[in-house]
């Protein structure tokens, strides 16, 4: 792996996780998912916390990856490649928690 692809991993890793968890809540939105009740969710909100807390458990996995079997020979390259990660940790928990807490569809 090249270091600047170990770089721009994380982040664009967040990327696709961030666009697809807001890409399915409006396809949750659009097929009315809002409104079919599962245990004490809705079936809208029981996907969105279920991808949620996927996409964190992925995103933890690329740092342990990225620190572990795929760690940069170069200190300043995994420095670099650790703070990018730990970021893109924090921006999947941080950006993600709104389909957690807030309610579904308007």
């Amino acid at each position: 792996m090249t270091d600047v692809a170990r770089m721009f991993a994380p982040l664009l890793i967040w990327l696709a996780l961030f666009s697809g968890v807001y890409g399915l809540h409006g396809v949750g939105c659009g097929l009315g998912w809002s409104t079919i009740e599962v245990a004490t969710w809705t079936l809208h909100r029981t996907v969105l916390v279920t991808a949620w807390s996927t996409a964190a458990i992925l995103q933890a996995l690329v740092l342990a990856a990225l620190t572990g079997p795929l760690r940069s020979p170069q200190p300043f390259v995994q420095g670099v490649t650790h703070t990018l990660a730990v970021a893109a940790l924090v921006a999947v928990v941080w950006t993600l928690f709104p389909v957690v807490f807030a309610s579904s569809c308007p």
